[in-house]
């Protein structure tokens, strides 16, 4: 059986590891929410790109197809 002094320390050890998981945890957390955060900016900008280009492309195949007399933009 263990004295109480050692029993006194393992528990304060358990303690502090963890008060130390806890911290770890937390600065995960964070940088999980950061990662999420920096792939919705980056997945919005990609998308706005492509949305721009598709938009340039249907803009020129209208300008073709009109310069060809087969519709008429107005």
């Amino acid at each position: 059986m263990r004295s109480p002094r050692c029993k006194n320390a393992l528990t304060a050890a358990f303690q502090e590891n963890l008060h130390l998981m806890g911290v770890i945890g937390l600065v995960m957390g964070l940088f999980e929410f950061l990662g999420l955060a920096f792939s919705f900016v980056l997945f919005s900008r990609i998308r706005k790109i492509y949305d721009d280009a598709r938009e340039a492309a249907l803009l020129n195949k209208a300008k073709e197809l009109e310069a060809q007399g087969k519709i008429d933009v107005d």
